[in-house]
């Protein structure tokens, strides 16, 4: 995986979709108060604590030191991740 800094001419990237760039980035782990302690310890500030997103995932929000921001996150067993959201998609695609 390789991510670039910020250039000084680029712009933030505040709303989904609307820059060029990663607008999402998220990093797995098994135990996200696990994960939370470990990175405090290591003197990372997060921005949002751990809670369960509308996906029933589990999910945290750090920063790196250019300001990037990410999710740490833990699935569930009901995790959309891993069953899909078939009934909006059906709705969504008329299948």
């Amino acid at each position: 995986l390789e991510l670039f800094p910020k250039a000084d001419h680029q712009l933030e990237h505040e709303v989904p979709d609307t820059r060029l760039g990663y607008s999402h980035f998220a990093l797995m782990v098994d135990d996200i108060y696990e994960a939370r302690e470990e990175l405090v310890k290591a003197g990372i500030e997060i921005d949002i604590e751990p809670n369960k997103g509308q996906s029933e995932t589990w999910q945290m929000w750090i920063h790196d030191p250019d300001g990037n921001k990410f999710e740490i996150m833990q699935y569930t067993d009901k995790s959309l991740q891993h069953h899909g959201n078939i009934e909006e998609d059906q709705k969504k695609y008329g299948k």
